[in-house]
């Protein structure tokens, strides 16, 4: 009897000082701020599709991928920290939220419906933090593909991989996001005005 009391004031003693069970945190990209095109706005037409992005492997999923190796070579998942959607979305609703700004006269669409006068298509390389050796804060690294044509099914007037590397400026994983969010606000201001010259006529 005065063991199974032990063994019962054990577990309570063991139950009372265990940690609590982290929860699933889920990260949205920062809202993009990308300036108005001015006269260069004609050269989007009136509708314009902006695609998913492609993606392979692990950049189809919602966790936030990172590496601690000096090379960036191997990935590993956050346990419990995940993007609101994969990286493909992501980018595809950031694209649209930031031409929608710098091209306000043109309507910007995320899903296929009429005939578009330009189409914005890409894929993702890289949408990672790395943290060499596991020391620091770390950076956001971000690679795309980003591609623009005049029309659905037409071969495409500008193609380039762009890529950026911001320092995280704090501590968590909020300060994390935020470096992500620029890292895209960088990628896209420039491939905004790049697409716009490369679809003058």
């Amino acid at each position: 009897m005065v063991v199974a009391g032990f063994l019962v004031a054990l577990v309570l003693t063991g139950c009372a000082k265990a940690p609590p069970v982290p929860v699933d945190r889920f990260y949205r990209l920062p809202e993009p701020s990308v300036a108005a095109l001015g006269a260069d706005r004609t050269r989007w037409g009136k509708l314009v599709h902006v695609r998913a992005l492609q993606a392979d492997g692990l950049h189809t999923e919602r966790a936030v991928l990172f590496s601690e190796d000096v090379q960036a070579v191997s990935l590993v998942r956050y346990h419990y920290h995940h993007w609101v959607d994969g990286p493909p979305r992501l980018v595809q609703d950031y694209v649209a939220t930031s031409l929608r700004q710098a091209v306000p006269s043109a309507l910007i669409l995320t899903e296929p419906d009429g005939r578009p006068d330009v189409v914005v298509s890409g894929k993702v390389k890289r949408f990672e933090h790395h943290v060499p050796l596991g020391k620091g804060e770390g950076r956001a690294m971000v690679a795309l593909e980003l591609r623009v044509s005049r029309a659905s099914g037409s071969a495409p007037v500008w193609v380039k991989d762009y890529q950026a590397v911001v320092d995280v400026r704090g501590v968590g994983m909020t300060a994390t996001i935020n470096a992500f969010g620029q890292a895209m606000s960088d990628i896209v201001s420039a491939f905004v005005a790049d697409a716009s010259s490369a679809l003058a006529p």
